[in-house]
């Protein structure tokens, strides 16, 4: 008899590190966290015309690390400033401009039209969110 009680508490001891062994792998396939993406390339444009009005503003998405081109084309001259990068990229009308940076701070920047006469525009926002 001892020997079946001695065997039953072998059989139950070998069952409970199965399941705990189970149990350990369950648990780091649930709480593992995914690897993020790295950083990816986005394109944007806008287009400034002497008839732009006051609308809504886009809003350029990305994620801190990405790179980000912004390419303007306008029909007046100025310039195109993104605040809290300070990248600024000159306007001459009938051209396009271009501004390539990597948003390496995460938040949210206003980018505005800067006219000769020092009056300035919105014209998007670039919402950069942490990685």
């Amino acid at each position: 008899m001892a020997t079946r009680r001695h065997a039953r508490a072998i059989l139950w001891f070998g069952a409970a590190i199965v399941l705990l062994i189970a149990l350990y792998f369950a648990l780091e396939l649930a709480l593992k966290v995914p690897t993020t993406e790295g950083p990816k390339h986005h394109n944007y444009h806008l287009s400034v015309s002497a008839s732009n009005g006051v609308g809504s503003l886009p809003i350029f998405e990305v994620r801190q690390g990405d790179s980000v081109t912004l390419t303007v084309s306008s029909d007046r001259p100025g310039s195109v400033h993104v605040h809290g990068y300070e990248k600024e990229v000159v306007l001459n009308p009938g051209g396009n401009a271009s501004l390539t940076f990597t948003a390496g701070r995460a938040g949210r920047f206003e980018v505005h039209l800067h006219d000769p006469d020092a009056t300035m525009h919105g014209l998007a926002a670039l919402e950069v969110q942490p990685r």
